[in-house]
């Protein structure tokens, strides 16, 4: 590399992090930037390879068990080796997602500025060109919560590997060049690989109606086999568990109508950041986002405006004649993405027809963003003048301001003092509790992608952990598994039942976030004081609370001799537990009982989770809306029979021998549909007061 070459990226590397200087001034990089929501998910990620050695699987976390991530399917190799690497230096976790965040920006900085290099553009003008890239709102905006999104630094390389394919000269460098980086590509997550495999073929398909020649498809499908078969490898762990242990549908749950919901809009593009740091822009952009439908994560794609310039002078160029080639191109890899991600677009067939695990297609707003960066730096290059650096220097600063708001540091005082509070909190509980004790974490929240739960967001009760050196979180254990059922089927007992078994199962204490309950949590609180005869310990804003169990273990270890404690361990632990399947809705009370609607077919899923056979009673009342006596179909291969129910109800009683494993019993009535106003489910028959007795 030559002398002035060295000297351009040290200047890129020197304004990239001065840039980053002003918009982190006063950051604290021990505490993580995002301290909510997807931030949480990817800590838990981090951790578990500082402390595991990779993310897929932590056993500090759905105690009693474990939790394992195989179900949620990611090939995103190369960015877990790259904080793997990190974890030689720092085992802190809030310290790798911040330093790793913080790399993305000279990484894209570094592979936009090559790319424009190697199409000949001047250094100034390559230098502004790749910081304006560096510094989109996309960037920041997706931040720690969408970590690996955040970090698309291929981006600049893909555009330059497509551009080689459509020139057609492919030689053995160009070749080896890039399978290695498709190869990396295929390792940094599905969305960009995804986007990359139909570029390609788009690519390919183009040249072979321009040539006329089918050929033209080979190199871009040779170019797609290598993204696949790394993405593959990357996925071979979760095929592979898969196969071992079955396929859990409750993991990751998609539907192609999100395509529609978080596809790309053109307004999204040209509108201006959120935030902006000029009143009138943030107004004017405040107010269609709260007016306009369909606005989301799609809020992330805005391009500033050099980008919306770029973007203008691409949507011209396909109706210009005599327009250089690079533009062209670029202009038609620009009409070839708005078609596949805008709203309505063609992701929406793909989601239907082919997956719908890609549902973002609003994401894929930053190919678009380079393009139209790069069309303008291509323009500005045709200027011989020697007044370019001034030029681009004032670009530069517009753009910069234009594009960087006010929020691009997420810190403030209120996320410090709860991350310092969750932290202290934390490690009282560690001073007073055994190493390697279990919590018990209240309400039960499913892992992943719950939802908030009244004021707890998704994944908060995932601060423990983070803060954690010593103990083992209940909180974490993969739905749709039976860890995961167990642990509900636990919170779902009443206090005291449910105190008995987590004593039996071995937990130490009880964890609560009082934000997850409609009355603070007041309640349950009561009733632990009551049982315990302990206060807890809370946190200093007083929205966690937690209760030793290890008096209350005391006694009822008393209770019991060796062979009856450790049969009590034994049904704790692997008891035979019921989840509620297809068809079936969730569980309604009123003062004297309980009941589950179903439609006219339900199911119902028996697990026996030791490793030998159970007997167990199951009592419960059938109920229909008709007084006229209707047939239910009970059927399984446990049970095989038809009975009548009506609206007086039947009670059901009936004794089985569960061997060990999941067993599947399918209800299926002939009664009449139940209407009932303004609710728009399928109301054919109910079970009420369930109840599963274990024998043995």
């Amino acid at each position: 590399m030559k002398r002035k070459e060295i000297y351009t990226y040290i200047c890129t590397f020197a304004l990239c992090f001065f840039i980053l200087y002003l918009n982190l001034h006063g950051a604290n990089l021990s505490i993580p930037l995002i301290y909510a929501g997807d931030g949480l998910l990817n800590l838990i990620w981090i951790k578990s390879v500082l402390e595991n050695g990779w993310y897929l699987h932590n056993t500090l976390l759905g105690a009693p068990f474990w939790l394992d991530m195989h179900d949620f399917p990611m090939s995103e190799g190369f960015n877990f080796l790259i904080i793997k690497l990190m974890s030689l230096f720092t085992s802190n976790a809030s310290i790798v997602i911040n330093l790793f965040y913080l790399l993305t920006y000279p990484l894209t900085a570094a592979t936009s500025l090559f790319v424009m290099r190697f199409m000949k553009l001047r250094a100034p003008i390559a230098i502004v060109g790749s910081l304006l890239f560096t510094f989109l709102p996309y960037h920041y905006l997706r931040g720690e919560a969408h970590l690996f999104l955040a970090g698309y630094y291929m981006i600049p390389l893909i555009t330059l590997v497509i551009f080689w394919v459509w020139q057609g000269d492919f030689n053995r460098k160009k070749w080896i060049t890039s399978i290695l980086l498709l190869a990396i590509v295929g390792s940094s997550g599905i969305y960009y690989a995804f986007f990359s495999c139909f570029l390609l073929i788009m690519v390919g398909l183009i040249m072979s109606f321009n040539k006329r020649n089918i050929k033209q498809l080979l190199i871009p499908i040779c170019l797609i086999l290598v993204i696949l078969l790394v993405g593959l490898i990357n996925l071979a762990p979760n095929i592979i568990y898969s196969f071992q242990n079955g396929a859990n549908p409750e993991a990751v749950k998609r539907s192609y109508i999100e395509s529609e919901i978080y596809g790309l809009k053109i307004t999204n593009l040209i509108l201006p950041v959120n935030d902006h740091r000029v009143g009138i822009l943030a107004k004017i952009k405040d107010q269609y986002n709260t007016i306009a439908p369909l606005n989301n994560e799609n809020t992330t794609a805005t391009l500033g405006l050099v980008g919306t310039l770029g973007f203008i002078v691409l949507i011209c160029s396909l109706f210009i004649n005599n327009v250089r080639d690079d533009l062209k191109k670029l202009g038609i890899l620009n009409i070839i993405t708005l078609l596949l991600t805008s709203i309505g677009g063609i992701g929406t067939l793909v989601s239907i027809f082919l997956t719908s695990e890609i549902r973002g297609y609003n994401r894929f707003g930053v190919f678009i963003a380079f393009y139209s960066i790069l069309a303008i730096c291509i323009l500005i290059n045709k200027w011989k003048s020697n007044y370019v650096f001034l030029l681009t220097l004032f670009i530069l600063i517009i753009g910069i301001y234009d594009q960087t708001s006010t929020k691009f540091n997420p810190q403030n005082d209120y996320m410090r003092s709860e991350y310092v509070s969750d932290e202290e909190f934390v490690n009282s509980i560690e001073n007073i509790m055994p190493r390697s004790s279990m919590v018990f974490q209240l309400p039960y929240m499913q892992f992943p992608e719950n939802g908030p739960i009244f004021n707890m967001g998704d994944y908060d009760l995932a601060k423990a952990y983070l803060h954690s050196k010593s103990l083992k979180w209940s909180y974490g254990a993969m739905k749709g598994r039976s860890q995961d059922i167990w642990i509900r089927n636990v919170s779902n007992k009443t206090t005291e039942e449910m105190l008995q078994t987590l004593s039996f199962a071995g937990f130490n204490g009880i964890y609560i976030d009082r934000n997850g309950y409609e009355d603070n949590a007041n309640l349950i609180v009561k009733e632990l004081k009551g049982i315990l005869k302990v206060e807890p310990i809370k946190s200093n804003n007083e929205r966690l609370v937690f209760f030793s169990m290890k008096e209350y273990n005391k006694i009822q270890r008393n209770l019991y001799d060796q062979d009856n404690w450790e049969l009590k361990k034994e049904n704790a632990l692997n008891p035979v537990i019921v989840s509620w399947g297809k068809g079936f809705y969730g569980l309604e009370t009123d003062n004297s009982k309980n009941w589950r609607w179903s439609s006219q077919q339900g199911d119902m899923l028996i697990n026996n989770l030791s490793a030998h056979s159970k007997t167990v009673n199951l009592d419960m009342t059938f109920v229909s809306g008709s007084e006229v006596n209707s047939d239910l179909t009970i059927s399984g291969d446990l049970i095989s029979e038809s009975i009548k129910i009506n609206s007086k109800g039947l009670h059901y009683k009936k004794t089985l021998e569960i061997p060990p494993g999941e067993h599947l019993i399918s209800f299926e009535c002939n009664a009449a549909k139940i209407d009932v106003k303004e609710d728009p489910r399928d109301l054919v028959f109910r079970v009420v007061d369930f109840k599963l007795l274990n024998k043995n």
